[in-house]
């Protein structure tokens, strides 16, 4: 997939930010995937066509959360609980079909996806990629009153061409305001990682600049189910679906969803 970052002046959803759907036969696993902030469903793609290959008549949903494929101005006039809305209808959605619902995401997807296995009963699975429960504190100091004053902060130059290299369609900058939701989502879903009870899958690059290992370390406290895995991605960096540890990282989830989804 060609990579291009958003154009600011557009209207609509970008053909390369598309949502996509395999529909699955009904009884048969179905796995959520959710992409991260100022992403697309472009970041989840091959772990979704992985899961195609192994679980061929698996559903696999990877929605577009609202904001995202068309411009950061889009994104700045929406909020948690809009990106909430959509994943938690799209996983009711998949429970209708199937009894064995997994969801996987990746940075912001990842805190998505827990809040959803901690107030949706029928997920059987979590997978949390670069979970991004934390920002830099000095960031995090500065939003409460930065998000009026400054629209946007612009992603570094290397940010923007890993994205382009890696075919992600993406934003070219944050805006505060939505940074600042990520922050409230985030603090809100630490505050219920006691309360999941399925298994559960913890995944970080040692190569990653915006989270670290320390941070995953805070999530995997906070978790009481008696089965989480972490695995370290010892040449990756954020987007772990995209990065050099992707085929480890793959094998590690399969093994996980045939242990959690009782399918071995």
């Amino acid at each position: 997939m060609a990579a291009e970052l958003a154009n600011e002046n557009a209207t609509t959803i970008n053909h390369r930010a598309a949502p996509f759907l395999v529909e699955g036969q009904s009884g048969e696993p179905a796995f959520l995937l959710l992409h991260g902030l100022t992403a697309s469903p472009t970041e989840v793609q091959p772990l979704a066509d992985f899961l195609h290959q192994r679980f061929p008549n698996a559903s696999i949903s990877c929605p577009l959360l609202p904001g995202h494929g068309t411009t950061p101005q889009n994104l700045r006039a929406v909020g948690r609980d809009s990106w909430m809305t959509v994943a938690k209808s799209e996983c009711q959605r998949l429970a209708s079909v199937s009894e064995k619902v997994a969801v996987v995401g990746v940075s912001m997807g990842a805190v998505l996806a827990a809040h959803i296995a901690a107030s949706e009963p029928n997920v059987c699975s979590l997978t949390m990629l670069s979970p991004m429960f934390s920002l830099k504190p000095v960031l995090r100091a500065c939003l409460p009153w930065l998000r009026f004053i400054v629209p946007y902060k612009m992603k570094s130059r290397a940010s923007i061409d890993n994205h382009i290299a890696k075919g992600l369609f993406s934003y070219d900058r944050y805006p505060t305001k939505s940074l600042w939701e990520l922050q409230r989502l985030a603090d809100q879903t630490l505050a219920k990682l006691q309360t999941i009870q399925c298994p559960v899958l913890l995944a970080v690059g040692k190569l990653d600049r915006y989270m670290s290992m320390s941070s995953l370390q805070i999530v995997r406290d906070r978790l009481t189910s008696t089965r989480v895995e972490t695995v370290a991605c010892e040449h990756s960096g954020h987007v772990l679906p995209h990065e050099p540890d992707a085929e480890m990282l793959f094998e590690k989830i399969h093994a996980h969803l045939l242990g959690s989804l009782h399918l071995a």
